[in-house]
């Protein structure tokens, strides 16, 4: 490589002392990074650009396909989200020109339809950082997932490490203040031991909200066993026992079972049924609506013996052995007798998605 006429980097301008700043040379797609290669080619685009000089240069290889860096470039789609109410706001101040500052601001303000400084207000701060906090654990979750090494495939550099450094070195650049938080907020590990007595705690609000798991518990939950929490996006907590996922909890909502669980023990939990039509809206993540239990085929508790908004409640479909989904009621069964519209649930844990998909292994 050295005999060949240089390859040229691209870079956006910034103030003194003009070092670069953005991830996007390091990894991410956008108008930077562009090269031109020795042979006058210019690419633009971090993949293809990737592609070409792993194809050119084979060894050695970065990995590009490597599903841990699909995995991360997932997670790192969360980040730059809602990273935006910190890094947005800050990047004109702190790092870019004048002439760059006047085109930041012009198109940053027409993509949020408002002053970066209402943005900032409203974004940024504490509240930007507890949203973009698990996605970051997820992040440290995944680079220590193999302990082989200090990098994402352990002792061997790829493209994955390339995207996180990206975003590490970025954090730098925008100041000290930043970068303290961002490790801070990543934190050592994503993955936490439970306290004793905050097991505890969760098993006997397990009980409290599922009476009926009581003589399962010892199964599921063993008095001296060891579990796990998982911080996973979207403020989700997970628990989990060696390797197997029991509960998972949005902030402060209920306690509600991994499907396997439901599975495991059906009759320890209230369950209503929808009818055929409505099993592939629930299987796409589509809100579950009172129809498709109101309707020939689904099915209710009996009047008086129905369930009240905010329950959690498996969800069995028309001529399926197993519950296919499971979540917080919206409004009761009464209610959902008696108008027979609106959404019934929201949001819940279906068959298929991340969750049911998710290996802790």
């Amino acid at each position: 490589m050295s005999s060949e006429a240089p390859i040229v980097l691209f870079d956006l301008p910034s103030r003194a002392p003009r070092r670069s700043w953005s991830p996007n040379p390091c990894k991410t797609p956008y108008t930077i990074p562009t090269i031109k290669l020795g042979d006058g080619t210019y690419l633009m685009d971090s993949i293809a650009i990737a592609t070409e000089l792993e194809k050119r240069y084979p060894s050695p290889s970065v990995h590009l396909d490597s599903p841990v860096r699909a995995k991360l470039e997932t997670i790192m789609a969360g980040v730059g989200q809602y990273f935006a109410g910190i890094y947005i706001p800050l990047t004109p101040e702190r790092l870019l020109t004048e002439r760059s500052q006047a085109y930041w601001y012009k198109t940053r303000e027409e993509w949020f339809g408002m002053p970066l400084s209402q943005f900032a207000a409203e974004k940024g701060g504490q509240r930007g950082w507890d949203a973009v906090k698990p996605y970051l654990q997820e992040a440290t979750a995944l680079l220590k997932a193999d302990p082989s090494g200090p990098y994402f495939l352990g002792a061997e550099v790829s493209y994955a490490d390339f995207i996180w450094a990206g975003l590490l070195l970025w954090a730098q650049r925008l100041g000290q203040d930043v970068w303290e938080k961002l490790l801070e907020t990543a934190g050592p590990d994503a993955e936490l031991n439970i306290k004793s007595s905050v097991q505890r705690a969760i098993r006997a609000k397990v009980l409290e909200t599922y009476p009926q798991l009581e003589p399962h518990m010892e199964a599921i939950m063993p008095k001296k066993s060891q579990l796990d929490l998982i911080k996973l996006p979207d403020r989700v907590s997970l628990y989990s026992l060696d390797d197997r996922p029991l509960f998972f909890q949005h902030m402060d909502d209920p306690l509600i079972p991994h499907l396997k669980v439901v599975h495991q023990y059906p009759h320890a939990f209230k369950t209503v049924r929808i009818d055929r039509g409505a099993i592939r809206f629930v299987m796409s993540g589509a809100t579950l609506m009172v129809p498709g239990l109101t309707s020939p085929g689904g099915r209710l508790p009996e009047d008086g013996g129905g369930y009240a908004k905010g329950e959690v409640v498996a969800v069995a479909a028309e001529g399926k052995e197993e519950v296919c989904m499971i979540g917080v009621l919206d409004v009761s069964t009464d209610e959902m007798r008696a108008k027979k519209k609106g959404p019934a649930i929201s949001q819940g844990h279906y068959l298929g998605d991340g969750l049911w998909k998710i290996d802790l292994s």
